[in-house]
């Protein structure tokens, strides 16, 4: 099973190290910013299961980051607020902003842990079907519809399409969708790839709300027009 991956923003140096060390050790994958500048960089190349954000950074506020984050579709995934801010209204605008829970420090480790994968829990069972506009994806049957219609996909194709809809408008490189459809690096020959983006991309052709786009040497990306 793959590690869920924790993207860490924290400008306490001390605090950033205490809490990616004990999430190793957890078994989780950790991505650290010590900026937002640079949690936005890391968030344009990977996706992290959840984000564990102090609200007052070098470079701006957590809050404000969020917001601006949900609203570009930049990430969708939960976020739970480390930060010193107490009081009811920091509460309030915490989880007004977009945030899915909110911690205040100092915090026990454990009380943290049992936050974090409730959230994934709740993430997960999310994911069971993701809709976007009229395409509706049911993971675990792994059928996709378009306009009510089931797409007959393969199971290559849903897989394909369903790591592109989670990704949708991030340009994705042709060794990174490869590693994450078939479970493995991408070999010389990328022909099975590009046979399987072309299949899917016949399927989609007769819907021009829905598109893929590929770029040679830079990747795919799903892209919604309506």
């Amino acid at each position: 099973m793959d590690k869920k991956i924790i993207l860490l923003v924290e400008d306490d140096e001390g605090i950033m190290l205490s809490n990616k060390k004990f999430f190793e050790i957890s078994g989780y994958s950790v991505l650290t910013a010590m900026t937002l500048s640079a949690a936005q960089e890391i968030l344009e190349s990977n996706t992290p299961d959840i984000i564990l954000l102090d609200i007052n950074l070098p470079d701006g506020s957590g809050l404000e980051f969020v917001t601006t984050m949900r609203e570009s579709g930049l990430c969708s995934a939960p976020v739970i607020f480390l930060t010193g801010l107490g009081d009811s209204d920091d509460i309030i605008a915490g989880l007004r902003s977009g945030g899915e829970d909110y911690v205040t420090k100092p915090y026990d480790f454990g009380v943290l842990a049992a936050r974090v994968e409730k959230q994934l829990q709740t993430a997960l069972k999310s994911l069971d079907i993701l809709k976007c506009g009229q395409l509706t994806l049911h993971v675990i049957p792994q059928i996709a519809q378009l306009y009510g219609e089931d797409m007959l996909l393969t199971k290559k194709e849903f897989a394909l399409l369903l790591l592109l809809v989670r990704n949708k408008g991030k340009m994705l490189s042709a060794e990174y969708v490869y590693e994450k459809v078939w479970g493995q690096p991408i070999t010389d020959d990328s022909g099975a790839l590009y046979a399987q983006i072309s299949l899917l991309k016949k399927k989609l052709k007769q819907h021009k709300s829905i598109e893929i786009y590929a770029s040679r040497g830079e990747g795919y990306c799903l892209n919604f027009v309506d």
